[in-house]
């Protein structure tokens, strides 16, 4: 099974372990067939004697082999292959394994022999005794939640039960437990996948789950270019239909066909708060946004985990199918972000190691020209040499265009921002101060009230949040307290990682977390719960 355990938890594991195999990410247990071993949940109020499941122990009478044909592999080293897949190991992962015993088989092999296996809960079981573990295996492509069965009251484990993860009914069960824990609402980003991939009416039944809380629904629109009036449509439509409150994030119209929209876009705000709808935004105050390298491959090349997207990378002929998805624009409603925004706009921000540090705060298309590549072949490059962890600086706006939008009483601030080492967006640690300088100082844009509101009440309002937001007694004491005159911020691309000036103290829960401009260490800060 695998499962993510530190500290104490992995000491009484262990301990009860006949073999213990590390890979990335957990570790798979082989528990000893004479072992029960109880496990204290966090989450439940009951113990799973882990060693009565046939299935994740080192047992392997459950595997029934008899489908087997002119099969030259060793029957134990076939069930070794199958129960570490079943475990969690994603085809790549339990190819490489059994290499190591001389077995080599593909890994529609390895999938054939665990799909032909008996992998179906007993259909008498009463599902209320269902309770997750938080671990999730991959069968055929696609992912399951593994859930165990347990009988609480007489401390027995039933049995075991996978689940899609991307069933609508887990998806709302999973929703409607975090807003009873205090969610502040639902957040989708569906210009990525894999939520690229989630339909009108899926969102709809989720949206349903906010009602009887009040609580907003924070969308990323499907698309911020060709079909960005349409998504816009989609997001107001879910927000009338379903009368919750609409929470529009990094609100912005991108790219040359879209530079004259932005009057068009916020008169669409009005027009939703002429339906009924509670419709607000956020904007961060640059001419840039930022996400990850990943998201400009095509959708379909991010469906597995991550060693089986940069496997997908290595592929010759794969390479050449996302070459001609990009190029061509052979997709429909994905805003293929990389030549509309243009390669030669689009810059390296941060990296997973130093092998690649020369590419920081270069654009892919000076990076394809040194290497005389394709920008494509270049993304594709980068992503496997880092695995996977790159991100990127998309200049894609234009400064009429923020100024319009930031002046809209319903668009509050927000950083968006992506921490990483090398040079992150300026807006990880200038935003706020950029507002008070450029347009509240020196232009004139804003007065500092409204902009103060942008920054405290109205976010606070947004998300619900009512000790949040104001100076009155009995609300939480979260304070930055900030000179008007000097505020301001030294961050930009080029050296993005710069502290901003005249904010000499910062409170958090009534404590000073920066004192005199200094960094106190103190750490007050709670989660914050609806």
């Amino acid at each position: 099974m695998a499962v993510p355990v530190t500290g104490a938890y992995v000491e009484s594991l262990l301990a009860t372990c006949a073999s213990v195999e590390f890979f990335a990410g957990g570790v798979v247990l082989e528990l000893r067939d004479a072992v029960s071993l109880s496990v204290k949940s966090e989450e439940y109020d009951f113990v799973v004697l882990y060693a009565q499941i046939d299935r994740l122990s080192g047992c392997s009478d459950w595997i029934d082999l008899s489908f087997v044909e002119r099969e030259r592999t060793p029957p134990q080293l076939m069930e070794r292959g199958i129960r570490l897949h079943f475990a969690g190991f994603s085809l790549s992962n339990t190819v490489r394994k059994l290499e190591k015993f001389g077995v080599e088989h593909s890994r529609k092999s390895i999938h054939d022999w665990v799909h032909k296996c008996d992998l179906q809960p007993a259909a008498d079981i009463d599902p209320n005794h269902i309770a997750l573990d938080k671990t999730v295996v991959q069968i055929n492509d696609y992912w399951y939640w593994l859930y165990t069965a347990v009988e609480p009251e007489a401390n027995k484990t039933l049995h075991i039960r996978l689940y899609l993860t991307a069933t609508a009914d887990l998806t709302e069960w999973f929703l409607r437990e975090s807003l009873e824990d205090g969610a502040v609402g639902l957040s989708t980003g569906l210009v990525y996948s894999p939520q690229f991939n989630a339909t009108t009416e899926e969102i709809r039944a989720l949206g349903e789950r906010l009602v009887p809380y009040r609580r907003p629904y924070v969308a990323h629109i499907r698309n911020e270019r060709f079909e960005i009036w349409e998504a816009f449509d989609e997001f107001m439509d879910i927000g009338a239909e379903l009368g919750i409150p609409l929470h529009h994030s990094h609100f912005k119209v991108t790219g040359p066909p879209l530079y004259e929209t932005a009057e068009r876009a916020t008169d669409l705000m009005r027009y939703a708060r002429d339906r009924g709808i509670d419709y607000t935004a956020d904007q961060y105050p640059y001419t840039a946004g930022s996400t990850m390298l990943q998201a400009l491959l095509p959708p379909w090349v991010k469906t597995g985990d991550s060693t089986e997207t940069v496997e997908l990378l290595r592929d010759s002929e794969t390479r050449q199918q996302i070459k001609a998805d990009i190029e061509n624009w052979r997709l429909d409603n994905w805003h293929n972000p990389g030549p509309y925004t243009g390669w030669e706009n689009i810059a390296i921000a941060s990296l997973e190691s130093e092998t690649n540090e020369h590419c920081l705060g270069r654009s892919i298309a000076s990076i394809a020209n040194e290497r005389d590549s394709n920008p494509v072949f270049v993304v594709c490059d980068l992503l496997i040499e880092e695995d996977l962890q790159v991100t990127i600086t998309l200049h894609q706006l234009r400064e009429e265009s923020v100024q319009h939008i930031v002046r809209d009483e319903l668009v509050s601030v927000g950083t968006d921002g992506l921490f990483g080492s090398g040079k992150p967006h300026p807006r990880v640690y200038g935003t706020f101060p950029k507002i008070l300088e450029k347009y509240v100082r020196e232009e004139s844009l804003l007065s500092l009230e409204e902009v103060v509101r942008k920054m405290t009440s109205l976010p606070a309002r947004i998300m619900g949040l009512s000790n949040k937001g104001l100076i009155r007694p009995g609300m939480d004491a979260d304070l930055v307290v900030f000179d008007p005159r000097l505020v301001s911020t030294t961050a930009d691309y080029e050296n993005p990682r710069r502290y901003p000036k005249g904010i000499p103290h910062v409170l958090v829960n009534g404590e000073f977390v920066v004192c005199d401009n200094e960094v106190t260490g103190a750490l007050p800060g709670q989660t914050i719960r609806a």
